[in-house]
């Protein structure tokens, strides 16, 4: 799955959901800090992109930064309450 997504974003470097995606299977390989920066990039290209937001807050509690986790959550909350 990894390899498909960097396929994808290769072609298209602005597409959200394969940013995300790649940092989901980043994650589930293990690869925290990887998988952080390309939901950075998505959040770069969406702001406030909830998914985003919702992805990167384990990822940065995994490494131990609960602080920018609960903060990532909090904006999640916030805007999407239920």
């Amino acid at each position: 799955a990894i390899a498909c997504f960097e396929r994808a974003l290769a072609l298209k470097p602005d597409h959200v959901e394969a940013c995300d995606n790649l940092g989901l299977a980043l994650l589930q390989a293990g690869q925290h800090e990887q998988a952080i920066r390309w939901y950075r990039r998505a959040l770069e290209i969406k702001p406030g992109s909830l998914n985003s937001l919702h992805n990167i807050a384990p990822a940065l509690a995994d490494l131990k930064d609960y602080q920018s986790a609960a903060k990532a959550l909090d904006l999640v909350l916030a805007a999407d309450p239920n």
